[in-house]
């Protein structure tokens, strides 16, 4: 997408809600509205948010790319028609929205308000004892707004979400929207620790769209492309996957931008497949994005209990997590064969960055690279060739994030120029394969130097999962005397788990020397809040338990 300098999320919306008004946008459990009726509720709550100081107050031009002179309103809450209509709203008032976890306690919530700059939040009424806690310590909001819930807000000075998108009149917007207004991608990394992604909304909205719409398949060089190539009939696809994590909403608002009717199924936290196979049979579903195993695995289970209708499905995206090669080939065997079944490769830091759609590559770690996608040399001096096989840095180029919010040492490092080029650099490891499609190896922090070898975990990984016994596993180093350090596997058995059966497998894919040295196992992986493997725990884990065979 060539010409957009100056479009924001905003301008995007009211352009396809300006050619079909009365379409059905969001389908949820509580509600549908229609495109008309989500842009009038957003303007309200733009107007309300004006009205009490809530927007940009210094201008880009006047700061440096690990600054930000918008409020930042976080978005607290799980997959609802009000997540949707806040994220418009809020950057119709030319705020910068930013997404908070659900599952944050208050000392976790605390934390990112605090890094991210939080001045405002939209949240669940669920949430209430966690923000009332969080606002009497903090004491900076300008403004709460509790959605849901029954009578008044609970937290001391919030407003009532339904009163204000609701109810009152539609006002023109009180200052325009520009198209280097801020999205905060808030991001807890493999750590734990809240950084927040700052994001121009015509980068992200570029880098979500592509020169070819990734929905209608139509050429886009500029606004009116959009508008003009709207389908008759819309897509409809159900986001299962959380509002609240990049691919979740970054494929709202690529499905805004094609014209789509959005589907939300019960509940708005968590995942039921249940609940997700009969909005897919009631509402005729043709795409569908998941979460990895963690949603592909209960879809399964559901599948093979009970029959759903699920003819119209057409195509299942995945992101965010990992989904092995064999549950992908069980879930396009249980939907009759005739639904593709596509793995997405990205970061908040870096957008979507490659996809896989065959299950063998997916296994393998190989994926097809988007246009931008680049692998950078490990000095970070130069773009590596396709012809050159030398692993280097995952990279995306052009249209990246400014930075992270007030951190500025990260910023240089994770968004440097490379010969006069912005690149993002997010920390995985990556190869070029002969037939121009990349390699994934992973984080260079799960690296393992076992005897002078490099071992990469996610090669290990994907080789133990071949498996049929294995549910989730996670591979470390450990320390060793012989090694400097060993390959351990914490693995959670399945049903068929077999020790000796699972090494014999991954010896077909791997080297002697890659094979994990210690098998564990575990009840469950350790997580932290934001659903990412705990690392420390994996590796406390590790040195504190012996092998059970291997």
């Amino acid at each position: 997408m060539a010409d957009v300098e100056d479009l924001s999320f905003w301008h995007v919306f009211e352009a396809v809600s300006g050619v079909v008004p009365e379409r059905e946008y969001l389908v949820a459990p509580t509600a549908r509205r229609t495109y008309r009726e989500v842009r009038e509720r957003a303007l309200r709550l733009a107007s309300f948010l004006s009205d009490r100081g809530v927007g940009c107050q210094v201008p880009r031009a006047r700061l440096a790319s690990h600054e930000s002179g918008q409020d930042h309103v976080g978005i607290y809450m799980g997959n609802r028609a009000e997540y949707v209509e806040s994220l418009f709203g809020i950057v119709a008032a030319r705020a910068a929205p930013a997404n908070v976890n659900h599952r944050y306690v208050a000392a976790e919530l605390e934390q990112l308000v605090r890094e991210c700059g939080l001045t405002g939040l939209v949240y669940e009424a669920e949430s209430a004892p966690a923000v009332a806690d969080v606002a009497a310590r903090v004491g900076s909001f300008k403004v709460l707004i509790e959605v849901g819930g029954e009578g008044s807000p609970a937290v001391a000075g919030a407003f009532s979400y339904e009163e204000i998108a609701g109810s009152g009149a539609v006002r023109p917007l009180p200052d325009t929207p520009l198209g280097e207004d801020l999205c905060v991608i808030c991001t807890g990394g493999t750590t734990g620790l809240p950084k927040g992604v700052l994001w121009r909304q015509c980068d992200l909205l570029a880098q979500l769209i592509g020169d070819r719409h990734l929905v209608t398949g139509a050429a886009v060089d500029q606004l009116s492309d959009l508008a003009n190539n709207l389908a008759d009939t819309p897509v409809v696809a159900l986001i299962a996957s959380p509002l609240m994590h990049f691919a979740g909403v970054g494929t709202a608002m690529l499905l805004a931008s094609a014209g789509a009717t959005i589907v939300l199924a019960d509940p708005p936290r968590g995942f039921n497949a249940a609940s997700a196979l009969l909005a897919i049979e009631s509402e005729r579903v043709q795409t569908m994005s998941i979460v990895g195993d963690a949603f592909a695995k209960p879809l399964l289970a559901e599948l093979g209990g009970k029959t759903y209708d699920t003819s119209s499905l057409r195509l299942i995206q995945s992101g965010g997590s990992v989904l092995s090669a064999r549950v992908k080939r069980d879930l396009k065997e249980a939907l009759g064969g005739k639904v593709v079944v596509s793995e997405g490769l990205g970061s908040s830091e870096a957008g979507l960055q490659a996809r896989s759609y065959s299950s063998e590559d997916a296994d393998a770690g190989v994926f097809i690279p988007d246009s931008t996608t680049r692998i950078v040399s490990e000095d970070r001096s130069r773009e590596l060739q396709p012809t050159e096989n030398i692993i280097g840095w995952l990279a995306t180029a052009g249209r990246v994030p400014l930075g992270y919010l007030g951190q500025l040492d990260l910023t240089s490092r994770t968004f440097p120029s490379i010969e006069g080029r912005r690149y993002s650099i997010p920390g995985d490891l990556a190869r070029w394969r002969p037939d121009g499609r990349v390699q994934l190896l992973g984080r260079a922090a799960t690296t393992i130097n076992s005897g002078g070898e490099k071992i990469y975990a996610d090669e290990v990984e994907h080789a133990l999962r071949q498996h049929s016994g294995v549910s989730e596993v996670v591979v470390v180093g450990r320390p060793s005397e012989r090694w400097g350090s060993e390959v351990v596997a914490l693995v959670v058995p399945g049903e068929a788990f077999d020790l000796d059966a699972m090494m014999a497998c991954a010896g077909t894919l791997l080297a002697r020397y890659k094979l994990p040295k210690d098998v564990i196992v575990v009840e469950s992986i350790g997580r932290t809040p934001v659903g990412k493997v705990d690392y420390s725990w994996a590796r406390s884990t590790a040195v504190a338990s012996r092998v059970v065979g291997a």
